[in-house]
């Protein structure tokens, strides 16, 4: 059975903007001691539940419930132990950089993340790409393609670390040491809450545009691989048309 697509303004709201408002409006309707502690908490409950939910229903991880998690949790640490500038800097920096180092390391495991991000068997009719490649002997030139593909897709991973840097930099800026320690857990938690939706947008919206752009070019390259029709390589999409 087939799982039923994902509501993206739910996954949005749930990753993002409930832990966003959270963090930044939180103070005003919360009074438990000590409150950014518990700020933080309630806004790491939303993407691990949203998470934690998907998984168990669909059986798939969901990689923005990740990041959404990782990014509060390292942020709202560091902001909890009173670090400030560079150190959310480097945080900043670290996370899209990791991945970038992880799909450059799949190509040389010969096992290409874009196989996963990218040519899905739930959308592509796997089994007969894979029939029509051996046919026409295009094996080798469609795994350089999935190569070529995740190498770009790290490229975009590597253009989000340097935007995140530079954003961290302007948000977290360092405190007046004279501020009061409620006014400097609430400013803390402003800064968190900025750096989550804006560190969303620099990872997401390049990931994005690369995505949309190499889900078109591996469109056109099977076309010439494989001598298929593009309802042949994504029966859904005849499906679609059938029905609209």
């Amino acid at each position: 059975m087939a799982d039923r697509k994902e509501n993206p303004f739910l996954n949005l709201g749930f990753n993002i903007i409930l832990p966003v408002l959270i963090l930044n409006k939180g103070e005003k309707f919360i009074s438990v001691e000590p409150s950014a502690v518990f700020i933080l908490i309630l806004a790491l409950a939303f993407p691990f539940l949203y998470g934690l939910k998907d998984f168990i229903k669909n059986k798939k991880i969901n990689w923005l419930s990740i990041i959404g998690l990782v990014s509060i949790l390292l942020t709202g640490g560091l902001a909890l132990l009173k670090l400030e500038g560079i150190y959310f800097a480097v945080k900043e920096a670290g996370i899209p950089l990791l991945l970038a180092l992880i799909f450059i390391v799949s190509v040389f495991f010969k096992k290409p993340l874009a196989h996963v991000f990218i040519f899905k068997s739930s959308l592509f009719d796997t089994k007969l790409i894979q029939n029509q490649l051996q046919l026409n002997n295009n094996e080798k030139k469609f795994e350089n393609l999935m190569i070529h593909s995740t190498l770009l897709l790290s490229a975009s991973f590597i253009l989000s670390a340097i935007l995140n840097f530079l954003i961290a930099m302007s948000v977290f800026t360092d405190m007046d040491p004279q501020l009061a320690e409620s006014a400097k857990e609430t400013l803390i938690n402003k800064q968190v809450a900025d750096m989550t939706w804006m560190g969303y947008v620099f990872i997401a919206l390049p990931l994005t545009v690369v995505t949309g752009f190499l889900f078109w070019w591996i469109l056109k390259k099977l076309k010439l691989l494989t001598g298929l029709t593009l309802e042949e390589l994504i029966p859904q999409m005849k499906k679609d048309l059938k029905q609209a």
